[in-house]
């Protein structure tokens, strides 16, 4: 859905706007908009409206992907299934050293009370002396033995913020050292193996474990590729795309909705003060918030012109039973029942609109002309043994 991506498109914005790569150009050209940037005369005009004139929108070429499943590349994975179930193995030492990966007891007390978050069974820690811990508290695990019961003091650092009530206490820990882990052991692949691990394979053998884990990596990137295609052939056709005439009524619409949509952000962190939140986020003033979201909303505006030019010459409209399509794929995509979608977009007429530009942007997908490059053509796997 457009808007549900353009929200999350608007947070990556946000982020680099500081840095100027989002700001308005020396000419005058607005700020991030890619479609409007294409000066009248460089794209033959197939088409227009009152708002914008697009070029060739039907047949148009644009770079494709598509992934080759290759038997590294399954390899890998079955690998990686492997290493879930791999078993740490028993250290060739039975002394604590710096780096060591150990299983331990520990239990901290302060004035002879046990503490919050002081106490755990079969702790495991990796790396002994990396720091992980307060000061001192590794540096008493080295150079012990497994099965090793003691006690050491340590004092916590002043300010300590996970516990403000221990801020240059002394505590007592009281250990013992259970196991140091050796290098991991993976288990062996092997059919039984195979037929008993809870995995969603549902293979039964090895060999097919390996046909299912490659159609499943087949049928990913199959929907993968065919996400960035689209997203690609659509690109292609709004670079043509360019600005006759500034709808307010929608742009206003569109700077409402962000406005709207960070504020929401900036309360769910906890923030009363607007222009803190962007400070403090994004590094920004609300008067340049104001700038970037008027230029991003001139965009999608021309953008939205664009979409219902398409539709109208093609004869692309939203039915009944798609709408009806639409309401049920939010309400299993997202949880939400129709209120919520018509709460979400402010009107149906706004949510019909998704929607078509959903469909208009697959019919540009689906009427394309891919250009693959030559390593990315075939699709022919080689067969695993």
């Amino acid at each position: 859905m457009k808007k549900f991506s353009m929200l999350l498109l608007m947070l990556m914005v946000m982020a680099v706007l500081v840095t100027g790569c989002s700001s308005q150009k020396e000419d005058g050209g607005d700020a991030g908009s890619e479609s409007q940037a294409i000066a009248p005369g460089n794209v033959e005009a197939v088409a227009e409206n009152e708002f914008v004139s697009i070029g060739q929108y039907k047949g148009i070429s644009y770079n494709a992907v598509k992934t080759e499943v290759t038997a590294e590349m399954v390899e890998q994975e079955v690998q990686y299934l492997l290493g879930l179930y791999a078993e740490a193995g028993e250290a060739d030492h039975n002394v604590v050293q710096e780096g060591d990966n150990i299983v331990f007891d520990f239990s901290g007390s302060h004035n002879g009370e046990k503490f919050d978050g002081g106490t755990a069974t079969d702790y495991t820690m990796e790396n002994v002396g990396n720091g992980g811990f307060i000061p001192g508290f590794e540096e008493n695990l080295i150079g012990h033995q497994v099965g090793d019961q003691y006690a050491f003091d340590v004092v916590f650092p002043d300010p300590y913020q996970n516990n403000p009530d221990l801020s240059g206490e002394n505590v007592t820990f009281e250990i013992t050292i259970k196991k140091i882990l050796g290098e991991e052991k993976l288990p062996e692949l092997t059919d039984d193996f195979v037929a008993n691990v809870q995995t969603y394979f549902e293979a039964k053998s090895v060999d097919e474990l390996y046909d299912v884990i490659k159609q499943q990596m087949i049928d990913y990137y199959a929907d993968s590729d065919k996400t960035t295609n689209m997203s690609a052939a659509w690109d292609a056709v709004t670079e043509t795309f360019v600005a006759k005439k500034e709808n307010t009524e929608e742009i206003e619409r569109y700077i409402n909705e962000f406005v709207d949509y960070y504020h929401s952000y900036a309360e769910m962190y906890e923030y009363d003060d607007f222009d803190k939140f962007l400070s403090e986020t994004f590094g920004m003033t609300n008067e340049d918030f104001m700038k970037e979201a008027e230029s991003y909303a001139k965009v999608l505006s021309t953008e939205d012109a664009g979409v219902a030019l398409i539709a109208e010459k093609e004869g692309l409209a939203i039915t009944a039973e798609e709408l009806a399509a639409g309401y049920e794929k939010f309400s299993n995509e997202y949880g939400m029942d129709n209120e919520a979608v018509l709460n979400y977009f402010g009107t149906e007429e706004n949510f019909s609109r998704e929607l078509l530009y959903d469909k208009v942007s697959s019919w540009v997908y689906e009427n394309a002309n891919p250009n693959y490059t030559e390593q990315d053509e075939s699709l022919d796997m080689p067969v695993l043994e």
